[in-house]
């Protein structure tokens, strides 16, 4: 019975460790990142600690314990701080007033075979024409989605005329202004548009 004992101690001295790190992950949404940049890390892995507080309490109550009260606390509280896990959204018709927005790194759409398949073009092809946004923001853009993508207008921007490649947004409204956003000291940049949709122009 002491070496039972003595385990169940262990058992909760780690429990309480998790206990206090999901507590810990509720409120780093509140935190700000630039304060405890290494402690943000933390909420990659806040979905694990929670499941594991969950299996604490239930190995607590298979024995009768109330040391179950520890994990079922934390877990109730992050009911109403946290944001949940997962939720189920309904589809819905869209409303005159929405605009439907995609941004894809299509990385080239395979130009040069790092996927070893030759239908990946027409994959995104299938794949856009199902989704339908209104507004297709691309990542890694190459020529060759002249033949894939199909908008009425569209900014192209390109690193150079040597390479072919860069990034693009297609719209179906229409574009009024367009730009790009050079970052110093990297190849890296943003592009924009404004569009018309109705009355209002929206960048």
């Amino acid at each position: 019975m002491k070496k039972k004992s003595r385990f169940n101690k262990i058992i909760y001295f780690v429990n309480y460790v998790f206990a206090i790190l999901l507590l810990a992950g509720y409120l780093l949404p509140y935190i700000k990142p630039s304060i405890f940049a290494k402690f943000s890390v933390l909420s990659l892995v806040v979905p694990i600690v929670f499941v594991i507080n969950v299996l604490f309490a239930l190995y607590w109550l298979s024995i009768l314990s109330k040391r179950f009260i520890l994990s079922s606390i934390i877990i109730f509280i992050g009911y109403f701080v946290s944001t949940p896990f997962y939720k189920f959204i309904k589809k819905s018709k869209k409303s005159n007033n929405e605009i439907t927005i995609m941004n894809y790194n299509v990385r080239l759409f395979n130009t040069y075979n790092w996927l070893k398949s030759d239908n990946i073009p027409i994959l995104i092809k299938d794949f856009l024409i199902a989704e339908n946004p209104d507004v297709l923001c691309i990542q890694e853009y190459h020529p060759i989605g002249k033949t894939i993508i199909n908008y009425p207008y569209k900014y192209i921007k390109t690193n150079s005329k040597q390479k072919k490649f860069g990034q693009a947004i297609f719209s179906k409204y229409k574009i009024i202004n367009q730009g790009t956003l050079n970052f110093k000291y990297t190849q890296n940049n943003a592009i924009f548009v404004d569009i018309i949709k109705n009355r209002d122009t929206i960048r």
